[in-house]
């Protein structure tokens, strides 16, 4: 049988290509986002990764999709924060740095250092521990 190749955090572009790779070596694939990917040969999960509850059913759902655990999990879960669309809407010789470390993304601002809401830092953060529940069940 096939392997099979879970793409977490599935968007039109990059987890689209990605997906179309694996189904091109003929793979079995899954994409996962809050709005699943909706095309011929790939099954559509829907799954929030910031949830860790979310994640761990979404794996279930491969396997009674595609009758076993992945082979290979590509995590590609990202969040938009309201620092992020601030410096991306910025003419792009004046777009203030952005620092990302994992899936932790925030805005320094000289002389600002809150301008990142607390509930944006907290979205991030989910999005970690989403990775982390996701490696924790491809293991």
């Amino acid at each position: 049988m096939s392997p099979i190749a879970f793409i977490l955090g599935a968007g039109a572009h990059v987890g689209l290509a990605i997906a179309n790779k694996f189904k091109q070596e003929e793979y079995r694939v899954a994409v996962g986002s809050r709005k699943p990917l909706q095309q011929e040969g790939l099954a559509p999960i829907t799954v929030d990764v910031s949830n860790a509850n979310s994640v761990a059913k979404a794996f279930a759902e491969v396997r009674e999709k595609l009758g076993s655990a992945p082979n290979i999990v590509i995590f590609n879960g990202s969040s938009r924060s309201i620092a992020s669309d601030y410096a991306l809407s910025q003419p792009a010789d004046h777009r203030l740095p952005l620092h990302t470390a994992y899936a932790l993304t925030f805005l320094t601002v000289p002389g600002d250092p809150y301008i990142v809401k607390l509930s944006a830092v907290k979205a991030s953060v989910d999005i970690t521990v989403g990775l982390y529940g996701s490696m924790q069940r491809a293991v």
